[in-house]
């Protein structure tokens, strides 16, 4: 477990090296349910530790990944699209 409380103003460079579902839902400001549901559509990569613990690596996050920069949309609640 990571000991840095992220939040959306944590700077990038703050951030562990792989965040939890929950962090990385409060770092983009979507429910937890948003992050997984991207995930399993594969708008973000992760890895499993376990057999109920994923992880997503801060490279994501990272403000000149290609991804982030295009806004890749990602579903919120309810199937609307937003841009992270």
């Amino acid at each position: 477990m990571s000991t840095t409380v992220v939040t959306r103003q944590t700077p990038y460079a703050d951030l562990p090296e792989w965040l939890s579902v929950a962090e990385v839902a409060e770092y983009l400001d979507l429910t937890q349910w948003a992050v997984y549901q991207n995930i399993h559509r594969g708008a973000i990569p992760h890895r499993r530790v376990g057999p109920k613990i994923l992880q997503i690596p801060r490279s994501f996050l990272d403000p000149s990944n290609a991804q982030m920069a295009e806004g890749v949309p990602m579903v919120a609640y309810g199937g609307a699209k937003v841009k992270p």
